[in-house]
């Protein structure tokens, strides 16, 4: 699924872990997962990695796990 935010608008890692949080894992397999933006080039770009098990969002920093 891509997402496309307006130019000017400044998102940040904690961003992409509040729309994680509020995210609805329900219909979702167990695995791992990543929030990616991009603008423009690699060196814009940031993540955020989360896991979902049994429907609900899990958090790498959660567990005490090094992304």
């Amino acid at each position: 699924m891509t997402i496309y935010i307006k130019d000017g608008v400044s998102v940040k890692e904690k961003d992409l872990k509040a729309a994680a949080k509020r995210l609805d894992a329900s219909k979702l397999p167990d695995g791992a997962y990543d929030f990616y933006y991009s603008k423009g080039s690699y060196a814009d770009s940031i993540s955020y990695s989360f896991k979902v098990k049994d429907g609900k969002v899990v958090f790498y920093e959660d567990q005490n796990i090094q992304n």
